[in-house]
Parts: structure tokens; C-alpha cells; sequence
């Protein structure tokens, strides 16, 4: 059930460590009680997403990092398992046992994300193709 936007309280989410790496949350589980997503850091100029799924969970309001492989995870119904997108891969990723599965592989063309139906029986994904014109153009003086 939704609430009327106005009688809800927002919460600002913790920075993930002292180096003030932020949380990057992508999905909440179907149950309402985590909110899966990755984590950010800077190194002097340059943002950086560190590799693996984080978890931060409701009831203890801390982060949990569930693996060390992946990004833009999307929970499937079970508020247990989750698709995630990695090295131009789709895995199926258990949130209780950590440990992940390939599910889809030799994509031809560049993964961008991934997303499953709300019956769990369809993955969908975006791609990205890198193909396009090339022009060279003279500059005579």
C-alpha cells in the first residue's frame, strides 16, 4: 500500500565507510526489507563504482556486501535472488548462499542493463552497439 508522499519521513542513507564511499541504491526487494546497489568512491578526480553487490538493510541500517562481482542488480519476486550484470553477462546471484551463476553469455554487442517481468519468466536487457559512421573531413586553408 502507498502512502500519501507527504505523510512519509525521507532518511538520508549513511556513507558506506570512513573514506566516504557512497551507496548507489538500485532496487528495493520485493519483501521491503533491502535495498540493493553498489558502491562509489572518488580517487582524487576520478569516480570509481567498486565491483560487487551491496546490500543495505532496513533493519539494522548497516551495509552488507554480498559479493565481489557485478553491477545493477534487480531482485526477482522471492526478495532471494537477483540477475546482475557483469563482464557483458547476465548472473543469477542467491542472496543467502553469495554465490552467482551465469546465465547468459556471448551477448554480440555491449550488455547496459538488465531487467526480469514481474512474473520472473522473462529477462529483458539493453545493449549498446558501438558501430557508426566515420567522416573525415579536409580543412584547406
Amino acid at each position: 500500500m502507498n502512502q500519501d508522499p507527504k505523510q512519509q519521513t525521507p532518511v538520508q542513507l549513511p556513507l558506506v565507510n570512513e573514506a566516504k564511499d557512497w551507496f548507489t541504491g538500485w532496487t528495493w526487494s520485493p519483501d521491503g526489507k533491502f535495498i540493493a546497489g553498489t558502491v562509489t568512491g572518488a580517487s582524487g578526480n576520478e569516480v570509481r563504482t567498486q565491483p560487487g553487490i551491496v546490500f543495505y538493510r532496513l533493519d539494522t541500517q548497516r551495509y552488507e556486501r554480498i559479493n565481489d562481482i557485478g553491477t545493477r542488480p534487480e531482485w526477482l519476486s522471492d526478495s532471494r535472488h537477483l540477475i546482475i550484470v557483469y563482464q557483458n553477462e547476465i548472473w543469477l546471484l542467491d542472496s543467502q548462499t553469495r554465490k552467482a551463476q551465469r546465465i547468459i553469455s556471448q551477448l554480440p554487442t555491449v550488455l547496459s542493463s538488465a531487467g526480469i517481468s514481474p512474473d520472473d519468466r522473462r529477462i529483458y536487457y539493453t545493449v549498446t552497439d558501438h558501430q557508426a559512421d566515420i567522416y573525415l573531413l579536409s580543412l584547406d586553408k
